[in-house]
Formats: structure tokens, C-alpha cells, sequence
């Protein structure tokens, strides 16, 4: 098997781990979040403001994304506001709760990671470092020609 099947394979295998991994570490304790609510914070965050915007990253359909930002904004999480610029579009805001359940949803995450590389080598945990960054500049790639 070539180095490129060999990596794909490993990865695709590890990717449900990793899901359900995050999924426990994430619903643990106050503020449970699911990993796809994680994620929309996240995106709001880092200033992707429309709902439309966050489907298409998503990969979702806008009544799906739709379905998950009011869940967001029952719990008092996210904040609907008028666009400045267009009457039809809505801009969404964390509140002061959304950002601290972010950060302590991150704190769960960090925390958990850094338990399961405990055990692993500088070197291997260099070698995933950069693994990755590689694999986070690929998808971010990705994700902006689907956005664009």
C-alpha cells in the first residue's frame, strides 16, 4: 500500500474517534454542547456572521443550520441581528454566555487532547502537530472554493 493510501486510510479511520471523542468531552459537565452547536460557535467567533455563510462551510442546508443557530439563540448562546446593510439578512453575534461556553467547550477539548498525548513522544506529537496544521490548511482550501 503506498504512503498517501496508507495515511487516507488511517485518517478515515480515525475520524469517527475523533468525533465521538469530542462528542463526550464536549457533554460533559455545565453547558453541554453537541460538536455540530461547537462548531457554529466556533465559525460565529471567528466572524462568519450569516447563517447562509455557515451552511455552505457546514456543508448543511440553510434549514438545518437554520434549525441549529435557533437552538443557539433559545439558549441565549447567539444573538439575531439586522444586517446594517441588507434588510432581508440577519447577522449573528455571540452573547457574553456563548463566548464563555466556547471557551470552556475548548478548555474540554485541550484538555482532553493533551491527556491522550500524555503518553506519546515529543517527536510524535511534533509529527501530529504538523500533520495537522497540513491537514487544516487543506480543508480550509477546500471549504473556500464550496464558498466562493
Amino acid at each position: 500500500m503506498r504512503t498517501q493510501e496508507r495515511a487516507s486510510t488511517a485518517l478515515a479511520a480515525l475520524i469517527p474517534r475523533l468525533a465521538r471523542f469530542a462528542a463526550n468531552r464536549l457533554e460533559q459537565g455545565e453547558g453541554a454542547l453537541s460538536v455540530a452547536q461547537f462548531y457554529v460557535l466556533q465559525r460565529i467567533a471567528e466572524g462568519v456572521v450569516r447563517g447562509s455563510d455557515l451552511a455552505k462551510r457546514s456543508g448543511v442546508s440553510p434549514a438545518t443550520m437554520s434549525g441549529i443557530v435557533d437552538r443557539l439563540v433559545v439558549a441565549e448562546l447567539v444573538r439575531r441581528e439586522p444586517h446594517p446593510e441588507d434588510r432581508r439578512a440577519l447577522v449573528l453575534s455571540l452573547t457574553d454566555r456563548g463566548r464563555a461556553l466556547l471557551a470552556s467547550g475548548e478548555r474540554r477539548l485541550d484538555d482532553g487532547v493533551a491527556s491522550l498525548l500524555e503518553s506519546l513522544s515529543r517527536e510524535q506529537r511534533d509529527a501530529i502537530a504538523q500533520g495537522c496544521r497540513a491537514i487544516t490548511v487543506a480543508l480550509d482550501a477546500r471549504v473556500a472554493t464550496v464558498t466562493a
